[in-house]
């Protein structure tokens, strides 16, 4: 019995070293490094600053470059009716409305001498004229100007009774309507050599005569006048406001 006690003893002896030979390393390297089991908290990202976005600036205004603008005593004609700050809306040529002019005295030559043209408008900012046929009523219109010709009323005539600023829609003489002609007198000697024509339109303004074979009732027509020769017609009225003239 001593025997196996004694056996026994050796056999705890033994598992006990093996214990401590296996266990105590690694517990004392617990206990050495105690903090090495242990995990820092991993700190939130950071977000990155963002610099502000600043505009950039607004660019310059272009510079604004002054228009002319023709003052209005430049603008006066002896041979127009000058009407400031107006406008005709209407009676316009054809083709002849808009038109861009190098300045005031160029847009009053084409009307001189552009037949049919009573009247032209003209804008000052942008230089352009609108001529018109006829005379209507002006409109107020800022920076716009009417102008309208003022016509030589017609002399008194030994052959002929003049009825100004009219016209007869009728009574052509075929093939002697709107004939061109270069003065008054040339107009005059037309009819004057038919016998069949007893009165005659003309105007200045567009070079052209009318010759009739009868009288009928004359029509307002600004810059248009009639002749009615004075041996071939019984006393006429003109139109409400025309008058005669007579010798």
């Amino acid at each position: 019995m001593d025997s196996n006690y004694q056996g026994i003893v050796v056999i705890l002896i033994v598992l006990i070293i093996v214990l401590i030979y296996y266990y105590y390393p690694v517990d004392q390297k617990k206990k050495e490094t105690p903090t090495e089991s242990k995990k820092e908290p991993t700190p939130p990202p950071v977000s990155p600053i963002i610099p502000p976005i600043i505009p950039a600036p607004a660019p310059a205004p272009a510079p604004v470059v002054p228009i002319y603008v023709q003052p209005a005593s430049d603008l006066s004609d002896a041979n127009y009716q000058y009407i400031p700050d107006s406008d005709m809306m209407g009676a316009d040529i054809t083709g002849q409305s808009g038109i861009d002019v190098p300045d005031f005295d160029t847009a009053k030559r084409i009307c001189l001498t552009m037949p049919g043209c009573v009247a032209f408008g003209y804008r000052v900012a942008d230089k352009k004229a609108w001529y018109k046929n006829a005379i209507i009523e002006a409109k107020p219109h800022t920076g716009f100007h009417t102008f309208v010709r003022k016509f030589s009323t017609p002399q008194p005539d030994a052959d002929f009774d003049v009825i100004a600023n009219s016209d007869m829609m009728g009574a052509d003489i075929q093939g002697k309507s709107g004939i061109p002609v270069g003065s008054y007198a040339e107009a005059k000697k037309m009819c004057l050599d038919d016998p069949a024509c007893v009165a005659f339109g003309y105007s200045d303004t567009y070079n052209k005569v009318w010759l009739k074979n009868g009288i009928i009732e004359t029509k307002p027509h600004t810059g248009f006048h009639m002749f009615v020769r004075k041996l071939h017609h019984p006393p006429i009225l003109p139109p409400h406001g025309f008058h005669p003239i007579l010798l």
